[in-house]
């Protein structure tokens, strides 16, 4: 094999980086209320690439879930809305697509896994029908192949009765069968990119730990690019490649998982994993961050985190240290204490 360098003295270009499947930048999303409007993200980026797993963590209310529903475009157009930015997936900017143009990419190039099955399962129709439904809508099986496409899917979310399930209605599956299914139905298409939207809250520990092997599995077996939302560094440790830490509508911090847990930066990153920790190790008090969010109907000049924070700095209440975070790193921090090289926390 012929070093890049030796190809560049040779006249020759060296094969370049593989663009990003998932390039998110400068998304911002505002919700109308009566009360005034809630920025609920504000310049919010990362990147996902073919065959990796990033997870979007943070407190609820954060903005994990609003910066799903604006990539996948499902916000309630009479009160929100996407105010900047752009969602480039495989080279398309998703913001700028037509509605019709949407559809066509949701469920077959984009599909989202959500974290309630029961609500997004029609409760009249059997699970091998609604499966059906979405392959024939996008037309990638009909007639005599689609029972086998159907079949296929609940295989894929490693279903092993599959007539039974797919001739069931959801309240007669368990809870871990329901969220397989909608695995298997978010997978019929072959998508590219999943987004998975807390998937195992409220299932035991073992279905828990069955759900996330599979995700990993598909993710190394298909090369897809998966996104995973969750406020459980537990799932983050086990599935992940990469962590972006999200706090009042912004990404603070991202990371390699495992630099993520053994340092991490951001003094609001360093709370959650002191929190953490005190659970695992028992410890009679249970270390939290002093302090609420800040109002995002009106959000505070400057680091959003500095009321909270103990080492908050003259600058803190000036100047956005977000707005510098660079996705091309390995790892960056939205705090001062590392942009002005004053030192580490």
């Amino acid at each position: 094999m012929s070093d890049p360098s030796t190809a560049a003295s040779a006249g020759r270009t060296p094969n370049p980086v593989p663009a990003p499947l998932l390039d998110v930048g400068g998304l911002s999303t505002e919700l109308r209320t009566r009360k005034g409007v809630v920025h609920a993200l504000d310049n919010v980026g990362f990147v996902v690439r073919r065959g990796e797993a990033i997870a979007i963590v943070g407190e609820s209310g954060c903005g994990k879930s609003m910066t799903a529903r604006s990539i996948m475009r499902v916000l309630p157009r009479s009160t929100d809305r996407v105010a900047s930015g752009h969602v480039r997936f495989a080279g398309r900017d998703l913001l700028s697509l037509s509605e019709s143009g949407m559809r066509k990419v949701r469920g077959a190039d984009i599909a989202m896994i959500f974290q309630d099955p029961m609500s997004y399962l029609d409760p009249l129709m059997r699970v091998g029908d609604q499966i059906a439904e979405v392959i024939r809508a996008h037309g990638k099986a009909s007639g005599e192949g689609l029972e086998k496409a159907v079949e296929d899917a609940l295989a894929s979310a490693r279903i092993s009765d599959i007539r039974r399930v797919a001739g069931s209605y959801p309240h007669q599956l368990s809870g871990g069968l329901r969220q397989r299914a909608l695995i298997a139905m978010a997978l019929a298409c072959e998508p590219e990119l999943l987004i998975a939207d807390e998937p195992t809250t409220a299932l035991d520990v073992t279905t828990q730990k069955q759900i996330l092997q599979l995700l990993r599995h598909l993710v190394e077996e298909r090369q897809m690019g998966l996104v995973l939302i969750t406020h459980d560094l537990g799932v983050v440790a086990n599935v992940c490649d990469r962590v972006y830490v999200m706090y009042a509508g912004q990404v603070i911090e991202h990371a390699g998982v495992h630099d993520f847990f053994e340092r991490p930066q951001h003094p609001y990153s360093r709370g959650l994993l002191a929190s953490l920790k005190s659970l695992c190790e028992g410890d009679a008090h249970l270390s939290s961050i002093p302090g609420v969010v800040p109002n995002l109907l009106a959000p505070p000049a400057g680091c959003r985190f500095r009321a909270r924070c103990g080492f908050s700095m003259d600058v803190c209440a000036k100047q956005d240290p977000t707005v510098r975070l660079d996705h091309g790193k390995d790892r960056d921090a939205g705090c001062w204490l590392f942009k002005d090289g004053s030192g580490h926390v």
